[in-house]
């Protein structure tokens, strides 16, 4: 309420940017001597010492001032941002980013929209499995790991490198209940930069035991001899080391963004 005065009381507000959007040189706040802390706190306070922060609006009142926050801020000095992603206000794996003003929703590949509610056009191939931003080949057939690194490149893939437990509890509740293959083969290998037998993935050429892991704890077990990464049923499915040339089904990986150079 700007400009309102009572009987023998001075209640007015002026804001810096004016009262009902006039300039305050016009001293529409000064009506009669009432009104004269009004003006005096105006000097003292809000030019010479503006306490309100991120844009605010100072104004004045006999006992003090008052901060008008503009959207996105509050609090007594409009120092403390709202919180705008409370409760993730967005879908399917997109992350919220709090801006000053509002929110805006970064999506997970193959959603867009304001809350990433929209499906996009890439789909998972017929007969690859989707999950997060990646699609799944599982094999029929049984192959070397070489061999198994060539037929997923040759559909625009790349044995799977597995990068966090979300990924690997997908994996593994896949084959638990539809496959019977014992061993899997993924993308680690300990050859792939030199012979110090440190695991790589293949796909990122990332260091695995820099990131998430999930090896059975007598695993690796022949360093120096099994140079790929596998995973065992009988491990329930955690990692192992194990022969190259041995034949094992194997699990492939695309990201939704590569189908576009696929066609």
């Amino acid at each position: 309420m700007y400009g309102v005065y009572l009987i023998h009381v001075a209640i007015c507000i002026c804001f810096m940017d004016g009262i009902d959007g006039q300039p305050l040189y016009e001293d529409k706040c000064h009506v009669d001597e009432m009104s004269r802390p009004c003006n005096e706190a105006y000097s003292n306070v809000c030019v010479k010492n503006n306490p309100c922060d991120n844009g605010a609006s100072c104004g004045l009142t006999p006992e003090g001032y008052i901060c008008k926050c503009p959207a996105g801020w509050q609090g007594d000095h409009c120092d403390e941002d709202i919180n705008k992603c409370d409760g993730n206000p967005c879908k399917n794996g997109g992350t919220c980013n709090n801006n000053k003003v509002a929110f805006t929703c970064s999506c997970a590949v193959g959603w867009t929209g304001t809350f990433c509610e929209v499906e996009s056009a890439a789909r998972c191939p017929i007969g690859w499995d989707h999950h997060g931003n990646s699609c799944y080949l599982f094999s029929k057939d049984t192959q070397s790991w070489n061999n198994s690194s060539d037929s997923c490149a040759s559909v625009g893939a790349s044995l799977v490198a597995i990068e966090s437990q979300t990924e690997q509890t997908f994996i593994q509740n896949r084959l638990r209940h539809e496959f019977a293959s014992f061993m899997w083969w993924l993308g680690g290998n300990d050859q792939f930069v030199s012979t110090d037998q440190t695991w790589y993935w293949v796909q990122t050429e990332q260091k695995i035991n820099s990131g998430y892991t999930d090896w059975h704890r007598k695993e690796p077990d022949n360093p120096g001899q099994q140079h790929c990464l596998a995973m065992r049923k009988d491990f329930n499915y955690q990692w192992c080391d194990d022969y190259c040339p041995e034949l094992h089904a194997y699990i492939c990986e695309m990201t939704l963004g590569d189908l576009d150079f696929i066609g």
